[in-house]
């Protein structure tokens, strides 16, 4: 492995994790009143404001609460969908896998590569009342879909790549460190799912007081 490919992850990461914040993001749903009215003399921008099919930035609402654009909310392929109940899973959570984790590969944008392929590089997972969002940043790779929370088992569901499937894992959250052990699935990608869950623990994260750049869908399991 050449030294620029050994030094290309661990500066891409550090830019990412950049400018941590010493309290609660003036713009975040954490923020007070003040806050908000000193940060900008103009007024929070309302969802039809700020919103755009693409689904690029964090959308506020004028109550100052995360709006998912419409592209980014999971679709019920399958019924019963989850409720939208807080759960004990609920949070963000952050891994960065190095290269040597993925066997030397570099990371890269690839749009014919199999779902859940592992890469190098910050990879996210947000939990939210029954939805669930993951990203491997550099690579480019999203996937949400819906989940609910039995003990110490989790079941994704309505994943637009496994629409028909239910994945089951039992999950685990020691010292702020997620991790998860496969039980059963039935999609054509489950295999590669499990790898990319179990690769490593995630660690949980804060977005409403560190600034994580392209979080996505944004800020809104804090």
């Amino acid at each position: 492995m050449s030294r620029l490919a050994s030094v290309a992850v661990p500066c891409s990461v550090a830019v990412l994790l950049l400018a941590a914040c010493t309290g609660e993001d003036a713009t975040g749903p954490a923020a007070s009143g003040s806050d908000r009215s000193s940060a900008s003399p103009s007024p929070t921008p309302s969802p039809s404001e700020g919103s755009s099919r693409r689904g690029t930035s964090p959308i506020f609402t004028t109550a100052n609460e995360f709006a998912l654009a419409p592209e980014d909310s999971p679709y019920p392929y399958t019924r019963p969908i989850s409720p939208r109940t807080r759960t004990p899973l609920d949070g963000t959570y952050l891994r960065i896998l190095t290269i040597e984790d993925v066997d030397g590969l570099l990371p890269f944008r690839c749009l014919r590569c199999p779902p859940f392929f592992l890469n190098a590089g910050v990879s996210t997972i947000a939990f939210h009342r029954g939805s669930y969002w993951l990203n491997h940043q550099l690579s480019g790779f999203k996937s949400l879909g819906m989940y609910t929370v039995e003990r110490n088992r989790v079941t994704f569901f309505n994943d637009p790549w496994c629409p028909q499937d239910r994945g089951t894992y039992r999950w685990d959250v020691r010292g702020g460190a997620l991790s998860f052990e496969p039980v059963s699935g039935t999609c054509v990608y489950e295999e590669a799912r499990a790898k990319d869950l179990t690769k490593s623990p995630w660690t949980k994260i804060k977005p409403c007081v560190y600034l994580i750049e392209h979080l996505w869908p944004g800020p809104i399991a804090c």
